[in-house]
């Protein structure tokens, strides 16, 4: 595990030229020395944080982002400065910009369009043909004193017309019962 953590750290930033421990202070460096005896994370002063990996320190400056491996020498400590590749991520945050800039004119756009489509359907709603006039009623009163209402009753020849018309149609839906039920017995 702290090998792995220890590739990834090199692994994603580059390493360059060797500094000195950046701390003056006594109490930090008991601290570093305190914390590689327990084998333990220890923020310092609450500006550095320490992580141990195999022989040493993974020191992270939380002011100025800084990371550095730490490591015992013959003469004390030492701690090797890792500078961290910020391109790709000042790259990426400007893509990223750009990309809500973009998405802003779009928003503005689509604003626009959503103001044009709405005027456009106004527009095609009044080309529309208006429906037909109604016809002209005729509102003058009735001279007279009848109405011009009459009623046609049916004659005797309609009901007797009526009347076969019935007779025959009732006569040849009792003939097509007769014939299924006959083709019904016929199957059994």
């Amino acid at each position: 595990m702290r090998v792995s953590t220890l590739a990834l750290a090199v692994i994603l930033v580059c390493p360059c030229g060797y500094s000195w421990a950046q701390s003056s202070n006594e109490g930090e460096k008991a601290a570093l020395q305190e914390s590689a005896a327990s084998n333990t994370q220890a923020p310092i002063a609450s500006r550095y944080s320490f992580n141990r990996v195999d022989n040493g320190f993974i020191r992270l400056d939380s002011a100025n982002g800084e990371i550095a491996y730490c490591s015992a020498q013959a003469t004390g400590w030492t701690c090797q400065t890792v500078p961290v590749d910020r391109t790709s991520s000042a790259a990426g945050s400007e893509d990223m910009h750009k990309g809500v800039t973009f998405l802003k004119g779009l928003e503005e756009k689509v604003g626009r369009l959503q103001d044009e489509v709405a005027s456009l359907k106004k527009e095609v709603a009044a080309l529309r043909d208006p429906p037909p006039p109604r016809p002209p009623a005729d509102l003058s009163p009735q001279s007279g004193n009848g109405s011009d209402l009459t009623i046609k009753l049916p004659t005797q020849e309609d009901m007797t017309r009526a009347r076969e018309f019935l007779e025959e149609t009732w006569r040849r839906l009792v003939e097509m019962f007769g014939t299924v039920r006959k083709d019904i017995m016929r199957k059994t």
